[in-house]
């Protein structure tokens, strides 16, 4: 197989399944980027060629590092930012050209074990932002309320200067937020925005009976219980049929992977 350089004219992938047995389906990759189709017998062989492909062809891709189809982690480097990132020494040789530094509560990733935060890390990240003039952003889009009804930064004892929540914040209604400190209001009031759903009523009745309800109930420590319990009865249940299941992360928004998996197409199929 041989390939050709990747921008982004050519960056389309059709991909054609030719048969399907029972959970497997095999077929036929065509793009501008082949100059050949690729073929595959099985969905765990597909995800694994392309990963080689986009990886070989440096391919830009929305990850914060590179994804791993086993059980292993890659390790950051010492210090605070992530593989990928600049390093805390070049942002601080900026001198005040980093406007902001954004980051989920933990590592929740795909494809690896999750990796929970500590409150000394994010006290040192917090501590660097502040030394060096840089807007620290909370992404607790996907973690946000699991943790702390306040957010996730108050959960690892810091306050972030923006952090933002979606999803849980009105039960499934199109609802979103950004909330900043006062120190902000300038700047955003300076910019000019809008929105398709500002008129709607429902997402925000939605929002404050939802946020109530979370009030009532407690639900970090709800989540927090109710999770445990799940992933226990799950590991028991996968070790009686003889999976290895591997828990990881926070117990409210917890990863699962089978350790004896190499394709995915068993914890597919599982």
């Amino acid at each position: 197989m041989t390939t050709t350089k990747i921008d982004h004219q050519n960056g389309v992938l059709r991909i054609c399944v030719d048969r399907l047995e029972g959970n497997r389906a095999g077929g036929r990759v065509f793009s501008q980027r082949l100059t050949a189709p690729m073929a595959f017998s099985d969905l765990g062989g597909l995800l694994l060629q392309l990963e080689a492909l986009l990886e070989r062809q440096n391919f830009p891709q929305a990850f914060q590092r590179m994804r791993s189809f086993t059980s292993e982690a890659p390790e950051y480097p010492a210090g605070l930012l992530p593989t990928g990132a600049m390093s805390a020494e070049t942002v601080a040789e900026a001198k005040g050209d980093v406007a902001a530094l954004i980051a989920q509560p933990y590592d929740h990733g795909n494809f690896s074990d999750n990796r929970c935060a500590t409150k000394e890390y994010w006290a040192q990240v917090r501590q660097f932002c502040t030394k060096h003039g840089i807007v620290l952003i909370i992404d607790d889009v996907r973690a946000g309320f699991r943790l702390d009804l306040a957010g996730s930064d108050h959960y690892y004892g810091i306050e972030a200067d923006i952090i933002c929540f979606c999803k849980a914040l009105a039960n499934g209604y199109n609802m979103s937020a950004a909330c900043g400190k006062e120190f902000l209001r300038p700047a955003a009031s300076s910019l000019s925005y809008t929105g398709s759903y500002w008129m709607s009523a429902e997402p925000f009745a939605a929002c404050i009976a939802t946020i109530n309800k979370m009030k009532e109930l407690d639900t970090p420590n709800l989540f927090r219980q109710i999770g445990t319990k799940l992933t226990d009865g799950m590991k028991a249940a996968g070790k009686a049929h003889g999976f290895d299941l591997v828990v990881s992360g926070e117990p409210a928004l917890f990863y699962l992977r089978i350790a004896n998996d190499d394709s995915l197409m068993l914890h597919q199929e599982w």
